[in-house]
């Protein structure tokens, strides 16, 4: 279970020696994975209490995969993370703990005998959380301290995780999506760590799904042995060298310069290929602002199917355009060829976006028209140099458009193919006669475990794909609870929640949803549903500031959360 606990600060801000602040110094909140006898978890204490007094330092109940983190009031640029280590006992146990500033990775504690005090270089990440994690051993902290100033600047994410993976071989069972289930033990027998076969050459990728300006790569490498074997590997985006591992360290950021691209590769010749863990740290390529894709929510169908070119390849997440990847649709025949994306109810449209085919007869695209319900949004010109066509739906007259469906009829005597298409949505617009708005939207959230890398916010990023390969599924570690802050008192009408498709949909069976402290509903489990919809007092709702989804049977795993309330 995580436990949460309000730090109170007993200094005042410090200085430090590089003219930025100590900015762990303000009531914040911290958590850990575990607690361990009876201490707290210390943000900042006064630099004459640091790391003498066993009362004063946090630990851990378990020696493996342990994770410290506190959540800052604000943006910062991290400079640098300073940690005071255990003295009376067990010195050692802090060796190989990992600091991150946010999802970017800053570096190794070394221990060293006599030291109690370690200074983390983080280099001006940006980020709004600094975590410490230790999968090997009991995790002790005495006094945490991050330096930084106050930053606009924008946040790098681990694109990587749970996306889609392949590699070239297959040895000792070390599967390629190992590389991504957000473990960094780098010890074999913990199963997150991949394998070839062979030590001929070997190749493993990542598909991100879309396409990400990439900051660096960050390799974990085997700890356990064969330490060296990583050396030497090339670590690309698409077909763009980024650069190539040195030497032998437990972990590599190889930098890429903000190459845009959607697939990661690392390469390696002569060697067996083991990674223990692979981060992509980047941003998206394009800034939705406001917006949203729900493509994945609904359902594609078409006119009719050539050369395996099913509908659902337009909404599949993979923006590559040449046919061969596998990745795009294909009408049958050039008689009256449509495409359809029908959802389960009406939804705000602001844009449609389409990716066409570049390897091949881009110019089948021309004509093609675009409509949400019975609107038309408009009519694609070809250009010789464009592969993405982006159609407005709204106007200054009309500025929401409401549709069920989403339909792409072909120019007259042309097949229709679709590389991707993402539907644009404004998740603030109220819907219907109520005047409903999701209140859950990119809201805090909290859940009593991670497991595989299924963090809580991914339930409230509003995609809803229901594939964890996507990457929008959350997961607990065990059976357990999962909760969002609505930051202020609602009255909650409804809650709704998209289920896990690819896999264990009947562990929603028998989940309860609260808001507040007050049961709103419990899910009764329908293979044939993909979403659900629970009432809260018939429809008149329960006033609450939290929505906590339970489940005390099974592993928790939500694709997208709903709260559907007013927004006055």
């Amino acid at each position: 279970m995580r436990f949460l606990l309000a730090v109170t600060i007993l200094s005042s801000a410090v200085l430090g020696a590089h003219g930025d602040d100590n900015i762990l110094n303000s009531g914040l909140v911290a958590t850990q994975n575990s607690v361990g006898g009876t201490e707290c978890l210390v943000v900042q204490l006064t630099v004459t209490q640091t790391g003498n007094g066993w009362w004063s330092c946090t630990s851990t109940a378990g020696s493996s995969g342990n994770v410290w983190s506190v959540t800052l009031d604000k943006l910062y640029a991290v400079s640098r993370v300073v940690i005071h280590n255990r003295q009376d006992c067990c010195h050692s146990r802090i060796n190989l703990a990992k600091v991150y500033a946010g999802a970017v990775y800053c570096g190794d504690v070394n221990f060293v005998s006599g030291k109690s005090a370690y200074e983390i270089d983080c280099g001006g990440a940006i980020a709004k959380s600094i975590s410490v994690r230790l999968p090997y051993n009991y995790l002790t902290l005495c006094e945490v301290q991050a330096f930084g100033v106050p930053s606009d600047g924008v946040v790098l994410q681990n694109v990587a995780a749970g996306k889609t993976t392949w590699q070239n071989s297959v040895g000792w069972g070390g599967i390629s999506s190992r590389a991504v289930d957000g473990g960094i033990s780098g010890i074999w027998g913990r199963a997150t760590c991949t394998h070839s076969a062979s030590a001929a050459f070997n190749q493993w990728r990542v598909n991100l799904m879309d396409s990400f300006v990439v900051d660096s790569v960050v390799l974990y490498n085997r700890l356990d042995c064969c330490s060296s074997r990583l050396a030497g590997a090339k670590v690309y985006v698409g077909d763009t060298l980024c650069g190539a591992v040195e030497g032998v360290a437990n972990v590599y950021r190889i930098s890429c310069n903000n190459v845009a691209g959607s697939v990661i590769k690392i390469a390696q010749e002569g060697q067996y290929l083991t990674l223990c863990e692979v981060q992509v740290l980047g941003i998206p390529v394009e800034d939705l602002g406001n917006m949203i894709n729900i493509a994945s929510d609904g359902k594609a169908t078409q006119s009719n199917t050539g050369w395996n070119g099913v509908a659902a390849r337009a909404i599949d997440g993979n923006i590559a355009n040449r046919y061969f990847d596998g990745s795009c649709s294909h009408s049958g025949s050039p008689n009256n060829a449509w495409w359809n994306l029908e959802f389960l109810d009406v939804v705000n449209v602001k844009t449609v976006v389409i990716y066409n085919r570049k390897d091949c007869c881009a110019e089948r695209i021309n004509g093609a028209s675009v409509f949400a319900g019975d609107v038309l949004c408009g009519t694609i010109a070809y250009a010789a140099d464009q592969d993405v066509y982006k159609v407005d739906c709204g106007s200054d007259e009309v500025p929401n458009v409401f549709a069920s469906n989403i339909m792409i009829k072909a120019a007259p005597n042309q097949y229709l193919t679709l590389c991707e298409v993402k539907v644009l949505s404004n998740p603030f617009v109220e819907l219907g006669t109520d005047h409903l708005v999701n209140l859950a939207f990119q809201k805090p959230t909290s859940q009593s475990s991670t497991g595989w890398g299924g963090v809580p916010a991914r339930a409230v990023d509003g995609k809803e794909s229901g594939q964890w390969a996507a990457g929008t599924c959350t997961h607990t570690a065990g059976a357990g609870w999962w909760m969002v802050d609505l930051k202020d008192n609602y009255v909650v009408e409804k809650v709704w929640i998209k289920n896990r498709l690819d896999c264990c949909s009947s562990r929603i069976n028998d989940v309860k949803i609260y808001v507040g402290d007050v049961l709103c509903g419990t899910i009764s489990y329908d293979p044939l549903k993909l979403a659900y919809e629970v009432l809260c007092n018939d429809g008149n709702g329960f006033v609450g500031q939290t929505v906590k989804v339970v489940n005390d049977k099974s592993y928790l795993t939500l694709c997208e959360v709903k709260v559907w309330g007013k927004s006055q």
